[in-house]
């Protein structure tokens, strides 16, 4: 049976699937597309967004799944299991959207796609957070899907969101996340991960993720796409257990020494005393010491999610790390692999 590791270094992007691409070498993270803003809604927010659950069904039924949504209360009523008094609060939840603070000047990336619309985001309410991901404006076809959901109720409008999943955390409830109970903010990477130890393992999303009825999660996690059918078109993938697919939920690390990390930083050419030599010498160790948790199954390529630059004020912090441009997120492990050998624990 091949290693996880193994799985990932030799079939974990879609050129190895479809053009016969050799091993991974290293791994980036992005500052626009896929990443993950935070931003902190004012205490007297001017405007608010208004949400939907996505109602499509092409990949399952998001709409009623609560690991997507089950965080947000008025959409999953109390049910007692007699109908006639359980009806009336459905019909309601279904009809009820989910207001957000919003301010139009925050800035939205998009997924990992150029031309994806689905936008992932982090909005702070005073102690608690929104994890938003799938965020998109609804079109006239969108809306009139969600108002078919709501029984033709006519409160849905041209210009709502739809999100394909959204978790609320206040400290009090369980995190959803796509393959264990991890929120979002758990892994994500910030500019202090290029200054210091890192708090834990970062989040890694994979391509080659292990998927349907005979799928397996290592223990802690979950299957994210359990049902039969490859959940993205690229790469043909096998279903199941498969030895060149991964458990979800897998952490890797990187057994690297310190002279094998800055053999690496000579071998790319980062200079002495400088604010990228320390960023990615920090990087290295926060892969050796904690590694890089499968938190989600992607399209393409993997990377790590980082919240990137599209917040002004992060993106000046990501500078001070000397990460300053897009070319500089992508290639903040490039070529690490080469330098120790990357296991599964």
């Amino acid at each position: 049976m091949t290693d996880p590791a193994q799985a990932f270094l030799n079939h974990g992007n879609v050129d190895q699937w479809t053009r016969g691409a050799g091993p991974i070498t290293g791994i980036g993270t992005t500052m626009g597309h896929g990443s993950w803003p935070i931003y902190e809604a004012p205490d007297k927010p001017k405007s608010w967004r208004v949400f939907w659950r996505n109602p499509d069904t092409n990949g399952g039924d998001l709409w009623s799944q609560p690991g997507r949504f089950g965080t947000i209360r008025q959409w999953f009523p109390k049910q007692t299991g007699r109908w006639w008094q359980d009806a009336p609060a459905n019909v309601a939840a279904l009809r009820t959207p989910l207001l957000i603070p919003w301010d139009p000047a925050w800035k939205e990336v998009g997924g990992t796609q150029q031309q994806s619309p689905d936008n992932g985001v982090i909005v702070k309410v005073g102690a608690a957070f929104y994890e938003i991901q799938g965020m998109a404006a609804l079109n006239w076809i969108g809306a009139a899907h969600v108002n078919a959901r709501t029984f033709m109720s006519g409160l849905p409008k041209v210009g709502d969101y739809r999100a394909d999943g959204i978790n609320y955390n206040d400290g009090t409830t369980v995190p959803q996340g796509s393959q264990g109970p991890w929120s979002k903010l758990d892994g994500l990477m910030r500019p202090s991960w290029l200054r210091g130890p890192w708090p834990g393992p970062v989040r890694l999303v994979g391509f080659n993720v292990q998927y349907g009825p005979d799928a397996v999660a290592v223990p802690g996690a979950r299957v994210e796409h359990p049902l039969p059918g490859q959940p993205y078109p690229d790469g043909n993938l096998p279903a199941g257990n498969d030895p060149r697919m991964i458990p979800c939920g897998q952490v890797f690390k990187l057994r690297i020494t310190d002279i094998g990390i800055e053999q690496w930083l000579d071998a790319e050419n980062i200079g002495e005393n400088t604010a990228l030599r320390v960023s990615k010498r920090w990087f290295a160790r926060g892969l050796r010491e904690h590694g890089m948790r499968l938190s989600e199954t992607g399209t393409g390529f993997p990377i790590l999610e980082s919240t990137g630059g599209a917040n002004p004020a992060e993106k000046a912090e990501w500078g001070k790390c000397g990460v300053k441009t897009e070319q500089d997120a992508n290639n903040i492990g490039a070529g690490i692999f080469r330098f120790g050998e990357l296991v599964a624990t």
